[in-house]
């Protein structure tokens, strides 16, 4: 389940209380149909708490959400990561020319934001000498410009340069590498070098919802779509650790996510942003209750 933090938590224990009452089928808008005891209490828009079986059509609820915060303004940058500034080669200590040193924090701007979670759908980490060290963005040539120009101005802010290539079987695809050891290392271990090792970071789940928002709005760009005129995103995955913990990421901005499986076996994370400034509201379509008492356990 979902706890207040936003993260996912295994129930340790449930137990069934054997009694008879009546139900409440409750149909609400976003929300799908919610079965519950006839005085089980909803909290309406206003704040008062309300019984399913007082409940009419119209009603408006407020439906979960975790309490707001001032988010997080940067990151430490770990030595962990780190290059030594020299190193002992054939004619002794040398100075390493080649290092592009990080920042002792990382600001955590909305450019910032942004190109972690393209990363997290589109991105790459080489950590080892084969290939060079550097962290790499794809995409379309014509779909994805924007969002890739938006990455590069943020890796560009931190001087480290973009080196594109483009796709060798002549299609649209394009591969922007911004090489520097420090920045492929803190990638890797934030958010995993490759796609089945994606997964999203503790810290992420303190920041503000205004924050974590362009983080999923990063992620879409990559492997995302906006459906319904964009009021419904999509986000696609194969990884196990991000879809779960996109799913926790979503309902803690407020909205209610969903997840299936596509052909290819990839998960698919959905959510609707309803109306800006809305929270999600919850609007009640209908309520039914049965006559028979039926067993809760």
């Amino acid at each position: 389940m979902v706890a207040p933090s936003g993260r996912l938590r295994i129930v340790q224990d449930v137990w069934s209380r054997g009694s008879l009452k009546t139900m409440c089928e409750l149909e609400i808008s976003g929300w799908g149909t919610i079965t519950s005891t006839a005085d089980h209490r909803f909290m309406d828009r206003a704040g008062s708490w309300r019984e399913a079986q007082d409940l009419k059509p119209g009603d408006i609820l407020a439906t979960s959400t975790c309490p707001d915060n001032d988010g997080i303004e940067s990151l430490v940058f770990p030595d962990v990561h780190r290059v030594p500034e020299t190193f002992i080669g054939s004619g002794g200590q040398q100075r390493n020319g080649s290092r592009i040193a990080a920042p002792a924090s990382i600001d955590l701007s909305g450019d910032a934001l942004f190109t972690f979670g393209y990363y997290l759908g589109d991105g790459f980490a080489s950590t080892t000498n084969d290939k060079g060290r550097f962290v790499s963005l794809a995409g379309n040539d014509t779909t994805k410009v924007a969002a890739i120009s938006r990455c590069s101005r943020w890796f560009a802010a931190q001087g480290v340069l973009g080196r594109t290539r483009a796709s060798s079987d002549g299609g649209h695809g394009r591969e922007t590498r911004y090489y520097g050891t420090e920045w492929a290392r803190w990638f890797a271990s934030e958010f995993g070098r490759t796609g089945p090792e994606k997964h999203l970071p503790e810290w992420a789940f303190g920041l503000s919802v205004a924050q974590k928002r362009v983080i999923l709005e990063g992620m879409v760009s990559s492997d995302g779509y906006r459906r319904d005129g964009g009021a419904y995103l999509e986000y696609v995955t194969g990884s196990n650790a991000l879809a779960a913990g996109c799913l926790a990421f979503v309902a803690s901005c407020g909205f209610r996510p969903s997840r299936r499986g596509n052909v290819t076996g990839q998960h698919v994370i959905g959510w609707s942003e309803g109306v800006p400034g809305s929270k999600n509201p919850g609007i009640v379509r209908s309520m039914n209750a049965s006559s028979s008492s039926t067993v809760i356990s």
